[in-house]
């Protein structure tokens, strides 16, 4: 069954809620440890480069499915 454009909305908002609850009142200094944390794909990126991302470098798109996907419980 083909789940409907308002129907994912429903969803990407709920999900976008609890995200933002979870994580919206945490210092940014937080947050950065956590995005920066080994294996994530900004810091895949970081060592990449060297320790010197060129400014405008995107985090490819495929790197954050597969880490999200690593770390999901489903």
């Amino acid at each position: 069954e083909e789940t409907s454009d308002s129907e994912l909305a429903k969803i990407a908002g709920a999900v976008i809620e609890k995200i933002v609850g979870y994580y919206g009142n945490r210092p940014g200094i937080e947050l950065s440890s956590i995005t920066h944390k080994p294996g994530t794909p900004w810091r895949t990126q970081y060592e990449k480069y060297d320790r010197n991302i060129p400014k405008g470098t995107d985090i490819p798109q495929d790197d954050i499915k597969a880490y999200f996907k690593s770390i999901s419980d489903d």
